[in-house]
């Protein structure tokens, strides 16, 4: 797929999904980056901070510099409909969102699932750190949408103008660093090293740092 097609079908999905991000006009607006910065330092709950998300969606694209890609064309959809909710096919599933990135080796395709910065990632046990019951469901979900997506790859490819979807990834994003002892730090690295083929697992304060690097390099005369 080329750039043009690819902006071409990115545009008929935003008629669809009115809140998507605009492939040819990705910007950042001051106030709301400053907005966002504040409820992640809050700790507000995750409806909050997605309501924020949809009313500038280019704020989610700075999550595809961790995946180092999006910087050949990138967009950010919220809610997509990976499975449609049909009697005979039983609940629907719609991730928080889905971005798509553009980069020299192609296209990547990313399921995001947003938790509250409040949320623990581990907790301490007798027999050592577990994942929190919190942590540990959210896995499940986006495990489950991406196993879905995989295997029933023509509906995406039909709903979202897809080539395929060999570079699928998914993306948690729950806690805070400063809540993350270095037993932590090091057990949530161990993890994403053994889940890196499937996802990754970051803190808000990860998302707030891609945010702010991008607003600084984009103006550096008006820095945060």
């Amino acid at each position: 797929m080329e750039f043009n097609d690819f902006i071409d079908d990115m545009r008929r999905i935003n008629t669809k999904y009115p809140h998507t991000s605009k492939p040819d006009m990705h910007y950042l607006n001051y106030d709301s980056v400053l907005e966002l910065k504040g409820l992640i330092e809050k700790r507000e709950n995750e409806r909050k901070i997605n309501n924020v998300l949809k009313g500038e969606p280019d704020l989610l694209v700075s999550l595809l510099d961790i995946f180092n890609t999006g910087y050949q064309g990138s967009i950010a959809i919220p809610e997509a409909v990976i499975k449609p909710h049909f009697k005979f096919l039983g609940k629907g599933l719609i991730p928080d969102w889905f971005l798509i990135g553009k980069n020299s080796d192609g296209y990547q395709y990313i399921i995001v699932e947003l938790k509250s910065p409040a949320e623990k990632i581990f907790y301490e046990t007798s027999e050592g750190l577990q994942f929190s019951a919190y942590c540990n469901r959210a896995m499940n979900q986006l495990l489950n949408y991406l196993t879905y997506a995989e295997r029933n790859q023509a509906f995406l490819r039909d709903e979202f103008r897809l080539g395929g979807l060999s570079n699928l990834k998914g993306l948690l994003v729950i806690g805070n660093r400063d809540d993350l002892t270095e037993k932590m730090s090091e057990q949530k690295r161990a993890w994403n090293e053994i889940l890196s083929k499937k996802m990754t697992i970051v803190t808000w304060d990860r998302v707030k740092e891609s945010l702010i690097g991008k607003w600084n390099f984009i103006r550096p005369d008006y820095k945060i």
